[in-house]
């Protein structure tokens, strides 16, 4: 059990929506280690509002850059998915690479298991080979609403390699 501990925080919040997002202390101790730099114990108020007003500065100029950079210029998409390449035009490169490792994944561990359908929505079971597990996914092909049982949209905010993998099976064969 203990070996196991990296997935138990995960697990305990896999129904709260954007979940993984939440940190421990992590966010404490990386906000007192940037406010260390500023603070001198002989400083005065200003001094350290000067230092504090240059390290916001770094960092909006960080930012802006990483802006630029997504908005000039796509990232390298590795598969033909028409959604990959979309994605690669809304998302920001970070964000990109993540979605990308799932459509890669997609393709190579994603089969079709059992399927069957609700007046509007379409129950399909994903085997997923390298996890050896089955996922269902609900897909309405009418408002292109889709929910894996993985919960990873709910979770991290893109959508698993089981959702594309439904996705690119639909527009592929036209259903």
């Amino acid at each position: 059990m203990f070996n196991k501990r990296q997935r138990w925080i995960p697990a305990y919040y896999r129904d709260i929506p954007l979940g993984c997002l939440l940190r421990t202390t992590q966010r404490s101790e990386s906000m007192n280690s940037f406010f260390k730099r500023f603070e001198n114990p002989r400083g005065t108020l200003v001094e350290f509002w000067l230092r504090f007003q240059s390290a916001m500065d770094q960092q909006r100029y960080t930012q802006k850059s990483l802006d630029r950079d997504s908005d000039l210029c796509l990232p390298v998409t590795k598969t033909m998915l028409h959604l990959e390449i979309h994605a690669s035009t809304v998302y920001t490169h970070a964000l990109f690479y993540e979605f990308q490792k799932q459509c890669v994944s997609s393709l190579n561990s994603c089969s079709a298991g059992d399927s069957s359908r609700d007046s509007t929505t379409r129950f399909l079971d994903v085997e997923d080979a390298i996890l050896r597990t089955t996922y269902i996914v609900a897909f309405n092909p009418t408002t292109f609403d889709a929910k894996c049982s993985c919960k990873m949209f709910e979770r991290k905010g893109y959508i698993c390699k089981h959702i594309i993998w439904i996705l690119s099976d639909f527009f592929t064969c036209g259903c």
